[in-house]
């Protein structure tokens, strides 16, 4: 049976090549587009299945409410794991990490690397189950100056040899032993860390880190297998409080490792969405590519009807009935599907390396896999079942006295209806797709070119270690001199983010019943001048005055929440009511949030113990070289330490890489929708012109022009990508307006974007269309007109 389909199959697609081609690519097309995407989205939903313990792994967040509106964090106290364990029934483990993204400078003799890692308690490795492949975990830290790292690192600087127990200096300060190697981490993974060092060697440095009312480490749990994480919630609610004052709301609860990466955004405290709504609309927009192939071969399937009616007039005569021709019909349509999904999996092959540097991802296929295996199967009769099912209920329902008599078949009100709805869906769904990319693409460079209140080019930064900070005076002088550098200062964060906040200070005349959140982070005096941020009042700090430690300086948001007193020369006091005096207030300028508002901000003049150093180049200099002379003199003022640069820019382009992402694949894939539906077109366009070329030829006798003929054959289409423009434009203003909603800083959805996708789309049709039917109406009219 299977192989009498596959030589009816063969046949048919030899004796209409061309219309087997359009079929065939289409479908391929359509099947590596999703599976690409669909590529993606397995990846997203395995993140952190490296992790066993997965299931009852949990982070402590909390919830902090500050004028009325309830705020996510992330950071929470020092004592707080420990005294979990104890006094919660129901949690097995836990343990005590330093925040993402942590860098620590290694050297072994002259090799000097920045490696990011965090500082965490024993207890994480039978937590993470980290796979070793050199050392064991029992005992990577029982010594306080070890270290375990991951794989790539020891290539670094042991090359092959055995690292165990070998020495690297950590920060230009302290020998840390190594005592164990563990396996990469999946890029699939919420951790990224290249070593893991004991916390208990910082877990003392600052007397804040042992108190209940400080939140700097990352609290993480393991449940018991049958615990209540609801119970256990319910106590964490009134925890802190109950540690610091009553009157404190902070509110804790656990968040379990499988939604760390697709449900990782929080409105008011609550979670709201995050990548799962990404993983859904480009899991929605790789059905939608399929379903455009399909629709392309049930409208070629259908419209070459007549060329297969005697087929069917005489298998009916020959007593097949109507359900074996459907069989037939739909196995055909199968073999073609399989025949495409092998032409489609050497386009994703092709198509892997690129499609991996534009999601910024290392996704790999391999057809062995059994997930994968499944997939193509699946996929290859999803896909013929669906573009075969109409043709094949359409072509069985011929009537064979009518076909065998050469009686032309007209297609019936309800098959033509069903062919140009089908158009029309395909490039309403191309027209949503243009209108996307393009509002996608105006609200990413409407945010960008947002005024943020200093000029981030030619910044940029590098990371502190040890007690780097404490000989700035020697390299800001050295720069500054060099004729390459404008300014440079210290600060604790760069200047796109400031992490430390507190609702600790009050000011006379403070409403006592309001808690505002103030962000606040200390400086060097050069800080404002490097940043090329304004003052709207007062001065900045003075370089060489000792007294500036007891002067601040605030943001204009800040200032209009102090009332009268955000003033200069009005008093601040801190949590141990030290009087503080602005002496200057800084314009507003956007951090942390570039979509959102400015916050409250505070600035001290306090350059010890800061961790990034700034450095703004002079415009017009040639940038490379430029970081090769400004590379020379740290190196030469902080011996023993690397100069490893970022860009501020490159920081706030990755602050919008998933909108980015989003609205790159939106275009690519609406030119991809276009294109199937064009190769659906140029078949329908070719059918239309063969079923009208005696009325072409007549006409043609008659007097009508080319392009009048060709104008006549291409009206039709026009027609339907019209109304698909009518449907399209409020199903796209629709979806645009609810995406938009998420963002406070938004653009506006402006008509000449639709009159544009409109006009594209409209002009893609009619070149597709008008060739076929330039074609037509140049055939000689005695040729048409001799013979059917």
């Amino acid at each position: 049976m299977i192989k009498n389909y596959i030589k009816t199959t063969l046949r048919s697609l030899l004796r209409n090549r061309s219309y087997s081609f359009l079929n065939i690519t289409g479908l391929a097309i359509g099947i590596a587009c999703a599976s690409l995407i669909f590529l993606w989205v397995e990846d997203e939903l395995t993140f952190n299945h490296n992790f066993a313990k997965r299931d009852v792994l949990y982070k402590v967040y909390e919830n902090q409410t500050y004028e009325g509106k309830t705020s996510t964090f992330f950071g929470t106290p020092g004592p707080m794991a420990k005294a979990m364990k104890t006094e919660i029934p129901g949690i097995k483990n836990t343990a005590r990490m330093t925040g993402d993204g942590g860098n620590a400078m290694f050297a072994l003799g002259d090799k000097i690397i920045t490696e990011t890692g965090n500082y965490a308690d024993p207890e994480i490795f039978s937590m993470l189950q980290l796979p070793f492949v050199k050392g064991s975990a029992d005992n990577a830290f029982k010594q306080l100056h070890s270290v375990v790292i991951n794989e790539t690192m020891a290539q670094k600087f042991f090359g092959d040899a055995d690292p165990i127990g070998k020495a690297l200096k950590v920060d230009n300060q302290q020998d840390y032993i190594v005592t164990g190697v563990f396996k990469d981490l999946p890029k699939n993974s919420s951790y990224q860390f290249q070593w893991l060092a004991p916390l208990e060697n910082i877990d003392h440095k600052q007397p804040w880190m042992n108190i209940w009312g400080a939140n700097w480490v990352r609290t993480l749990v393991e449940l018991e297998p049958n615990a209540n994480v609801a119970a256990i919630n319910k106590k964490l609610s009134h925890y802190i409080p109950s540690k610091t004052k009553p009157d404190n709301t902070t509110v804790c609860f656990l968040f379990g490792m499988n939604d760390w990466n697709l449900h990782n955004r929080f409105t008011d405290g609550k979670v709201d969405g995050g990548r799962i709504q990404y993983v859904k609309l480009f899991s929605f927009i790789a059905w939608i590519i399929l379903l455009i192939a399909c629709i392309n071969f049930m409208n070629l399937s259908t419209a070459r009807s007549e060329q297969r009616a005697k087929e069917v007039g005489v298998r009916k005569v020959m007593g097949a009935g109507k359900g074996k021709l459907i069989s037939q019909f739909i196995g055909e349509a199968v073999i073609m599907s399989f025949i495409s999904v092998i032409l489609a999996i050497g386009v994703i092959y092709a198509a892997m390396p690129s499609f991996n540097t534009l999601v910024q991802k290392e996704l790999a296929v391999n057809i062995l896999e059994p997930l994968h295996l499944i997939y193509i199967i699946l996929i290859g009769v999803v896909t013929g079942l669906l573009a075969g099912s109409y043709p094949a209920f359409y072509l069985s329902s011929f009537n064979p006295i009518t076909v065998l008599k050469n009686i032309r078949i007209k297609s019936s009100s309800g098959s033509g209806f069903i062919r140009q709805s089908l158009v029309v869906m395909q490039f309403t769904i191309s027209i949503v797709l243009i209108i996307g990319t393009i509002i996608i693409y105006q609200q990413i460079q409407h945010v960008k070119n947002r005024n943020l209140g200093y000029n981030k080019d030619n910044l940029v930064y590098i990371y502190l270690q040890g007690n780097q900070s404490d000989h700035f005076s020697a390299v800001y002088n050295d720069l500054k001199q060099s004729g390459i550098v404008e300014d440079a200062a210290l600060s604790d964060n760069i200047s796109l983010e400031v992490g430390s906040n507190t609702d600790n200070y009050t000011w006379e005349g403070k409403d006592a019943s309001k808690n505002p959140l103030i962000s606040w982070q200390n400086v060097s005096p050069q800080f404002i001048s490097t940043m090329g941020m304004k003052l709207a009042a007062g001065h900045d700090f003075n370089v060489n005055s000792a007294t500036d430690s007891l002067n601040v300086i605030i943001n204009e948001t800040f200032a209009k929440q102090m009332g009268k007193e955000g003033r200069i020369g009005g008093i601040i006091y801190d949590g141990g009511k030290r009087p503080l005096q602005i002496i200057g207030i800084l314009k507003d300028y956007l951090y942390n949030d570039p979509y959102g508002s400015t916050s409250p901000l505070l600035l001290y003049n306090h350059p010890s113990g800061t961790g990034i150093l700034t450095i703004r180049f002079k415009a017009g200099i040639n940038i490379q070289d430029a970081l090769t002379k400004a590379g020379s003199i740290v190196r030469a003022d902080y011996p023993g330490y690397s100069f490893e640069y970022k860009f501020i820019d490159d920081d706030f382009n990755q602050l919008f890489k998933t909108e980015t992402l989003t609205g790159t694949l939106s275009g690519v894939f609406a030119g991809l929708a276009i294109f199937i539906s064009c190769l659906g077109l140029f078949g329908l366009a070719a059918y239309t012109a063969e079923r009208r070329i005696k009325e072409i030829g007549i006409r043609k006798v008659l007097g009508a022009s080319v392009s009048g003929l060709a104008g006549l054959l291409s009206k039709d289409f026009l027609k339907l990508v019209s109304i698909a423009c009518l449907i399209a434009f409020p199903v796209a203003f629709w979806a645009l307006h609810k995406w938009l909603e998420s963002y406070q800083y938004r653009v506006d959805i402006n008509l000449w974007v639709f009159a544009l996708a409109g006009v594209l789309a409209m002009v893609i049709a009619l070149a597709t269309v008008s060739f076929q039917a330039i074609k037509a109406a140049l055939v000689n009219p005695v040729k048409s007109l001799r013979s059917e």
